[in-house]
């Protein structure tokens, strides 16, 4: 395709398919539902009082009298960190961007805002599965009359535990690819300055730029404010692995545990 004028793509190229970014909060959403409508059908019959915490063995080790608040605890949980997340994304949306006075400007403050929306959605998404499943053993748990569900729900809360990084990396990455799709089908030609700036970040807001040995820049904007870190430095290297290394290990250790016991 021959390359755009500057500033001349219409608007509907910008909300074409945007649902698909507001897909994991969508899907979200039913889980929480569809959580609230079994409780709501097996309500009656869950006794009382209704096991609320487990401990590493799988055993209850607390107990709550049976109330609307004790049994729909996780998807109200639930509701409140999609609440909490889809306004930090009005928010930083509303805030954080100048106006684009370019095509390829344009479509780069979409491509963070695909970014912004998606990779929260992917929290939200893994966030909601973690919260509502419990309800599930809450309403088995109960109505058996059973103070014990053994260890089958620990590896399923550490596993989901440790999908919520790559969810959030894979939602992150959507929006990069379509401002990278949108870029070449639109024929967009950016300026060596914008070209130039482009090439330093990759999907996430993670800066990659091996001339400046700073671990911590600036944030890019769009994307908040603050600091992020620079993964083409070698210090942001070192740091991001160690925080890697910090989070991925433990959770590791606890699955085989849990999995071995």
């Amino acid at each position: 395709m021959s390359a755009a004028p500057n500033n001349a793509l219409p608007e509907t190229v910008f909300k074409r398919g945007r649902w698909v970014a507001w897909l994991p909060w969508i899907v979200s959403l039913a889980i929480t539902g569809g959580a609230f409508l079994w409780g709501a059908s097996a309500y009656d019959s869950i006794l009382d009082p209704v096991p609320v915490h487990w401990g590493a063995s799988g055993e209850v080790d607390e107990w709550a009298p049976k109330s609307f608040g004790s049994v729909f605890m996780g998807p109200l949980i639930g509701l409140g960190i999609w609440a909490l997340l889809a306004l930090i994304i009005a928010l930083v949306v509303k805030t954080s961007f100048r106006s684009p006075k370019t095509d390829f400007a344009r479509i780069q403050k979409e491509g963070l805002k695909r970014e912004i929306i998606a990779g929260l959605g992917g929290i939200v998404l893994v966030t909601s599965l973690l919260v509502c499943v419990p309800l599930g053993v809450v309403i088995s748990s109960a109505q058996s009359g059973s103070s014990s569900i053994g260890t089958s729900m620990l590896p399923w809360t550490i596993l989901l535990t440790f999908l919520t990084l790559p969810a959030m990396f894979l939602g992150f990455l959507y929006g990069k690819r379509w401002m990278q799709k949108s870029i070449r089908e639109y024929g967009v030609i950016p300026t060596a300055e914008e070209q130039l700036e482009e090439s330093k970040w990759i999907a996430g807001g993670i800066r990659d730029d091996p001339h400046d040995p700073s671990i911590f820049v600036p944030k890019r904007e769009g994307l908040g404010y603050g600091l992020t870190v620079n993964w083409g430095s070698r210090g942001g290297k070192i740091f991001l692995l160690i925080f890697a290394a910090l989070t991925v290990i433990p959770l590791v250790v606890l699955l085989v545990i849990s999995l071995v016991g």
